[in-house]
């Protein structure tokens, strides 16, 4: 009898925690599709504001200002594809079922990701700088290098401010999770990698 109620304790046990850790891994997936889906929007958003802005400006610009509003429409039709890629992934991701180590990892990638970009974003914001210094030193067509690169700098910003928010927001995820994954115990023996809870 006691090793009945003994073995009814340690399932009931074991299956409480598989519920716990599945809740968690829903709401924790769940959260991250949401901030992802937002950070998409925004991007589209601002994306499709500055093409519509330009292209209804452009006819009447002229000088470094014309490249200016080029530049921008350009430089956003790739911000709508980035966004409407990332769109895309993220309902992907949404439909997966990971595990607990697939969630921290993916977590982890996430936030490099947005590290590197920011770093590309004051890459796109040098080059900007440098292209309107080139176009004081340039007999031919200054304006396209100025306007060019003030397109780069106004989009460069943004993006890294983007990134850097959207970098922020994934951490705090995180971190409000960290008392979940501590709970996390890893252990190599010779059936591999195993993770305990």
């Amino acid at each position: 009898m006691r090793l009945r109620l003994i073995i009814v304790t340690l399932l009931s046990i074991i299956l409480c925690n598989s519920i716990n850790a599945q809740n968690f891994q829903e709401n924790f997936q769940g959260k991250k599709y949401k901030i992802t889906k937002t950070g998409m929007t925004v991007l589209g958003s601002w994306a499709l504001g500055n093409i519509a802005a330009n292209a209804l400006m452009l006819p009447s610009a002229h000088g470094d200002d014309k490249y200016f509003k080029q530049m921008n429409i350009y430089w956003n039709l790739v911000n709508i594809a980035i966004a409407g890629g990332g769109y895309v992934a993220n309902e992907q991701y949404r439909k997966k079922s990971l595990s607990t180590y697939q969630l921290i990892s993916d977590q982890y990638k996430t936030e490099k990701v947005l590290l590197l970009n920011a770093g590309l974003d004051l890459v796109y914001i040098t080059a900007g700088q440098l292209l309107k210094e080139r176009a004081k030193n340039i007999s031919k067509n200054p304006d396209r290098l100025k306007g060019f690169g003030n397109g780069l700098i106004l989009q460069g910003v943004f993006l890294f401010v983007f990134d850097l928010s959207l970098h922020t927001i994934h951490i705090r995820h995180r971190n409000k999770n960290n008392a979940h994954f501590s709970q996390i115990n890893l252990s190599i023996n010779s059936d591999g990698l195993r993770m305990y809870f």
